[in-house]
């Protein structure tokens, strides 16, 4: 396990790290100066990210909401940590919550798709077809290249009773694709 957790890290610390810049002051970070106070608070919020992780992987979800919660304190363009939050809490059936956590995380990182396709999920399990089928078609005009969004986005469509689309979209799939 020693072994298989920094592998398991890796991706979310990447995540994590980002490109954008830490949340500053004028002063730098925490009247630091500048680019030092940048990388320790950079340091910092990594470092609460990887023991939230760990706690949700021990199954500490309380620890690990409050590292997360942290995280956003420390750097609120932190986009992992709003996604992380948003899965806890949809864990723990608290949709209004993960919702609006997993669209800070959207509004921090437009790009992200994994971001979105949670979003569309919660908004499918929360029985919200009509707004699960608006992320798809977004996922879809960033991601076009991808079939499984293409039968994703039919498949919101038929949950949303929408069958004429849902058909249209199938078969639009299979042409592009075929």
């Amino acid at each position: 396990m020693k072994r298989i957790l920094p592998l398991l890290l890796l991706p979310m610390l990447l995540a994590c790290g980002g490109t954008k810049p830490v949340a500053t002051t004028e002063q730098g970070v925490d009247g630091g100066s500048g680019a030092r106070g940048d990388n320790d608070k950079r340091a910092e919020v990594m470092r609460l990210f990887m023991e939230a992780t760990q706690a949700r992987l021990q199954g500490n979800l309380p620890k690990a909401l409050s590292l997360y919660g942290q995280c956003l304190k420390a750097d609120p363009q932190n986009g992992a940590s709003y996604f992380e939050l948003a899965k806890l809490y949809h864990q723990g059936q608290r949709f209004d919550q993960a919702v609006s956590h997993a669209k800070q995380a959207i509004a921090v990182e437009k790009s992200n798709i994994w971001y979105r396709f949670l979003l569309a999920d919660l908004y499918r399990q929360d029985n919200k077809p009509q707004e699960a089928v608006g992320v798809y078609r977004g996922i879809l005009e960033q991601w076009p290249e991808r079939y499984e969004v293409h039968l994703d986005l039919a498949a919101a469509y038929a949950y949303a009773g929408r069958p004429a689309d849902a058909s249209k979209a199938y078969a639009e799939a299979e042409k592009r694709f075929a």
